[in-house]
């Protein structure tokens, strides 16, 4: 499903990752580890496109993607982010069932709750799908202690006129344009929210 093939990049003439080349099959759990400045987070900005790799490439679905922006290679099925507080604790439902790291749950909430909303699209919207809503390339549901209702972040299709993208949050009727720095900040995030991902 996802093949990593010699893959390189860095920061500026900072090279941290050299010749990177893995496979994942369909199903198949994969843990990448290291220590702190090992290239982790690197290597997922690479592979979903906030980075681009200096060499190499990146194959999902049988597609070469290192080349693609960020919201296409979410639309080709990366999946969306199920998070639940149970007792104090964080647990990741979606994609995987594991515990979460506290601090990496209450990071990803602060960078939604206080995104910037830089316009409004539509207030009263009768067709989600004209701004990719149906089936949003992105969403990430957290469920909190003694809130009833879960709260639901979905991100649609690229608004181009205004560099940003069309969101929805839970049952609200509105569709919204948030900036292109907060759904690849939301994107990191969501891949690091498991416990070993913590020190990441």
């Amino acid at each position: 499903m996802l093949e990593v093939e010699n893959v390189s990049a860095g920061y500026g003439l900072v090279q941290i990752l050299w010749g990177v080349s893995f496979r994942i099959k369909e199903k198949e759990i994969v843990s990448i580890i290291g220590p702190n400045g090992a290239g982790k987070t690197t290597l997922v900005k690479t592979i979903v496109g906030l980075l681009p790799a200096k060499s190499g490439t990146i194959r999902f679905k049988g597609e070469n993607i290192e080349k693609r922006p960020t919201y296409e290679i979410v639309k080709k099925g990366m999946p969306g982010v199920v998070v639940e507080q149970n007792e104090s604790k964080w647990n990741l439902l979606e994609p995987t069932a594991e515990m979460a790291s506290m601090a990496r749950v209450l990071e990803l909430l602060y960078v939604v709750k206080n995104g910037e909303i830089k316009a409004f699209a539509d207030e009263s919207p009768t067709d989600l799908a004209k701004y990719g809503l149906s089936s949003p390339m992105l969403q990430l549901t957290i469920y909190q202690e003694r809130i009833e209702k879960p709260f639901v972040l979905m991100i649609g299709d690229k608004d181009r006129a205004k560099r940003a993208y069309f969101a929805k949050v839970g049952h609200v009727e509105k569709v919204f344009d948030v900036e292109e720095d907060l759904v690849n900040n939301i994107l990191l995030g969501m891949n690091n929210l498991a416990e070993e991902n913590a020190g990441k």
